[in-house]
């Protein structure tokens, strides 16, 4: 057995997993744990089809992804230069390797921005927009009007 780094979008839960509902108070006190004290048992898997299928740790993995939607630079980070050692990464850095994209490459990195960040699933399957922290990091501020 060996252990491996994997960016969490190739992480799959187990299907056989019992659990299929993750209360999000739970999810966020994990998030905030995993903050704190960081990973102290890490999760174990296995290979299928070029993915990676959890045996355990589906909710360190929803507490991550909690995390990565609450920080949208390091999301950033993640998808441009995942090998990036935290302490080497600074917005201008990013900002420089984000113009160095394409467009094709910049418009599907948008595009999967919005529906990654900007749209969160609740528990009963519905979809609330939070576009205005995204827009206000990205140095745009808007006013929102209820409809």
């Amino acid at each position: 057995m060996s252990v491996i780094d994997v960016v969490l979008e190739v992480i799959d839960d187990n299907p056989y997993n019992p659990r299929k509902h993750y209360p999000q108070a739970k999810v966020k006190e994990m998030a905030q744990s995993l903050r704190e004290v960081g990973l102290r048992q890490v999760p174990e898997g296995r290979h299928v089809d070029g993915r990676c299928q959890l045996a355990y740790g589906h909710m360190r993995k929803r507490g991550y992804l909690y995390n990565q939607r609450q920080d949208p630079e390091n999301w950033l980070w993640e998808k441009i230069s995942a090998g990036t050692p935290a302490i080497a990464r600074n917005r201008e850095d990013l900002f420089k390797r984000i113009d160095k994209l394409t467009d094709e490459e910049l418009a599907r990195l948008v595009v999967e921005f919005m529906f990654y960040y900007l749209t969160d699933k609740g528990d009963i399957g519905s979809y609330e927009i939070k576009a205005t922290e995204p827009l206000k990091w990205m140095g745009i501020d808007i006013k929102m009007e209820d409809a």
